[in-house]
């Protein structure tokens, strides 16, 4: 490998990764607002009894 090489391999390698980090990211958001729903609606319930 040439420095030029590995340096377009660690981009692309970064860029998987940079990826990877936004999936992760939209997959806690959207685990975090089911939690936050599930809790309203066991607030809702517990109010209701």
């Amino acid at each position: 490998l040439t420095i030029k090489e590995s340096f377009l391999l660690g981009d692309q390698f970064g860029l998987l990764l940079l990826e990877g980090m936004k999936e992760i990211l939209s997959c806690l958001e959207a685990i975090g607002d089911s939690v936050h729903l599930l809790q309203d609606i066991s607030f809702v319930f517990s109010q209701s009894n």
